[in-house]
């Protein structure tokens, strides 16, 4: 389905990411952006979150992943991209002093 040629991606990389969006919800991170973006809570269109959170999405056979954070990072928690690379089996680069 769709047009060709089939593009399949083989690394993908995230700065920072919000990559579980249900955790991303629950801190209100960036003033409550990720209820925004998806138009309401996990609870109230858990569909949405299911098919948009990186995490709900892995596994992803044949992707290497790269993470980058600063441990200093005041926006999104350096814990979401330690969560996602455990779960994931992803590279995690933690940058010091880096916010």
């Amino acid at each position: 389905m769709g047009a060709g040629p089939v593009v399949r991606p083989v690394l993908a990389v995230g700065q920072a990411p919000v990559a579980d969006l249900v955790a991303g919800a629950a801190q209100q991170l960036g003033h409550s952006a990720v209820q925004a973006l998806l138009g309401g809570s996990p609870d109230r269109v858990p569909e949405r979150y299911a098919i948009a959170s990186p995490q709900a999405l892995l596994p992803l056979p044949g992707v290497r992943l790269v993470l980058v954070h600063g441990d200093t990072d005041m926006t999104v928690p350096v814990g979401q991209s330690q969560a996602y690379a455990e779960l994931a089996g992803a590279e995690l680069h933690i940058l010091p002093a880096i916010g």
